[in-house]
């Protein structure tokens, strides 16, 4: 039996814990979080046996063999720190650290321990996804021209008007981490390598913090497709999040119109047609009730995959390597952006 300890009583308890429930031979066996009625709560609802207030003891408690983060980038990078040099495996959240510096080196104390680990880029886990990239890679319509992505909608935090990590750009947040972090990654993972060619990031007039809220973003692949991102985490009615594939004889689309964090449908339309045709998928993910978190069921995917390669051996992807590189090219667009 794999036991897991779980850092933060947020994400971590209504997504993560339930998540790793799911894998098999996995008990969570405690959680640690600084707010001690959130604690109590998620403690009860998931039967959580060990409640630790204070990260250190939680890892000086041998009370788990995998740590499992999701705590803002600069709690992440210090826990993850300690978790790596004691050779503990580190399930991490997005972005990997605060900072180029703080994710070079987390990477590298990672390889050098030969310790496994993951990020939680969870959007290629959903079968759609798969079913997409699947499409584009057997050139269903010819190659690549023309990535768009547009990802606007108003996060909790900015509908609120919380000032926290989540809307200071210094502590890991904004735009461009908060949502980008994701896109850059699966940009890779759809199309292969790529690099920034120009990046705008504002906020709105009078916003009440710091981070951007609104990115414009152009990039192209090495395999000679070109594309742009059009990310805002404060857009009242926003359209949601959707990628659109341009290809040589027409385009692959995944569009989430607001149906929660992962209700994407995929359809293609062939050149010289105006009809949508949709594209049906397997769905292998496990089935769960409508109450529970859309994220669970694809981040279980992770979680399983993570737990397989601890026990095997075998080599993690997404890991601190791929965290790695989304945090250089959002080290890229904010020296593009800010010269």
């Amino acid at each position: 039996m794999t036991r897991v300890g779980v850092f933060g009583a947020g994400y971590g308890a209504y997504c993560l814990i339930p998540a790793f429930q799911l894998a098999e031979g996995v008990e969570v066996t405690s959680i640690t979080a600084t707010s001690s009625e959130r604690l109590a709560a998620a403690a009860q609802k998931y039967g959580v046996r060990n409640r630790f207030e204070d990260w250190r003891a939680a890892l000086g408690s041998d009370e788990f063999d995998i740590a499992v983060l999701a705590v803002p980038p600069l709690a992440q990078q210090t826990i993850a720190l300690s978790c790596l040099k004691s050779g503990l495996p580190v399930f991490a959240e997005k972005p990997l650290a605060v900072d180029l510096d703080a994710a070079e080196e987390l990477s590298l104390i990672a390889k050098t321990n030969s310790v496994v680990t993951a990020v939680d880029f969870q959007f290629p886990e959903h079968p759609a996804w798969r079913k997409c990239k699947a499409l584009l890679h057997q050139h269903e319509l010819g190659k690549i021209s023309y990535v768009v992505v547009t990802w606007t909608g108003q996060s909790f935090d900015n509908a609120r008007s919380i000032t926290g990590w989540k809307t200071n750009s210094a502590h890991g947040g904004g735009v461009v981490s908060h949502f980008g972090s994701h896109s850059l990654h699966y940009l890779e993972w759809f199309c292969g390598p790529f690099t920034i060619t120009s990046a705008n990031l504002t906020r709105r007039e009078g916003h009440f913090a710091p981070g951007e809220t609104f990115a414009n973003i152009s990039f192209e692949f090495e395999n000679g497709a070109v594309g742009a991102a059009i990310l805002s985490n404060d857009t009242a009615a926003g359209i949601g999040h959707r990628l659109d594939f341009y290809c040589e004889q027409g385009r692959i689309s995944l569009v989430n119109a607001n149906k929660g964090y992962m209700g994407f449908e995929l359809s293609l339309c062939r050149s010289g047609s105006d009809r949508e045709e949709h594209v049906a998928y397997e769905c292998d993910l496990p089935k769960l009730n409508a109450e529970t978190d859309q994220r669970v069921a694809p981040v279980s995917r992770l979680a399983q995959r993570f737990i397989d390669s601890i026990r095997s051996g075998t080599e993690m992807k997404p890991s601190f390597s791929e965290g790695l590189k989304v945090q250089q090219l959002l080290n890229k667009i904010s020296e593009i952006s800010h010269p």
